[in-house]
């Protein structure tokens, strides 16, 4: 009897110990602050990948993999911008904590024309027609402030043939130039 006695306190502080441990804690971001920049929030802690833009008669095209927009026989513009690359092992409602939204993309079966569209968590949908979903692109900014290096993207768009544009700025395009009309800022992403 006495060895259990003085194995009882040791049990106990196992047993105590192991119940106060978290589990099932979601990952934290890792403080990001370039040297000689101000603290800003945490980006979202995705690698940068880069959105090539190609385009053909007329149409743009914008992906994160060269051999798509060559395999579609379109020529290379160059690289437009940088985004984050998804990570689904990362809790979806973290990215609210980034302030970052989804970036997708869809394909319209009247038109041919392809769009980028941002979806917050709430307002995420796979397709409306006459557009067809073709898959999550990558993670951008919702606000200039969370990324260091960010930039605005534009969307423009064309009535004929249909066709949408994503510039950095508006210095491309201005207020609207070429056919092109502008329809406001789209999302921030990253410089090249």
């Amino acid at each position: 009897m006495k060895p259990l006695v003085y194995l009882f306190p040791f049990l106990l502080a196992i047993v105590t110990i192991t119940s106060c441990q978290k589990k099932d804690v979601e990952p934290q971001p890792k403080p990001f602050v370039e040297k000689g920049q101000k603290a800003v929030s945490n980006p979202y802690p995705g690698p940068l990948i880069p959105v090539y833009r190609f385009v053909k008669n007329g149409r743009h095209f914008f992906t994160t993999t060269l051999n798509e927009g060559y395999a579609a026989g379109m020529t290379l513009e160059g690289q437009a911008f940088r985004i984050r690359q998804h990570d689904p092992n990362l809790f979806t409602h973290m990215y609210e904590n980034w302030k970052t939204e989804t970036l997708h993309r869809y394909y319209n079966t009247q038109d041919g024309s392809h769009l980028l569209k941002v979806h917050n968590n709430t307002e995420l949908s796979t397709q409306w027609a006459p557009w067809v979903y073709e898959g999550l692109t990558g993670i951008v900014y919702s606000y200039p402030g969370d990324e260091p290096n960010g930039v605005e993207i534009h969307r423009y768009r064309k009535s004929n043939p249909v066709d949408y544009l994503f510039t950095v700025g508006t210095g491309e395009l201005g207020s609207g130039a070429a056919g092109y009309v502008h329809e406001g800022l789209a999302f921030w992403a990253i410089a090249n």
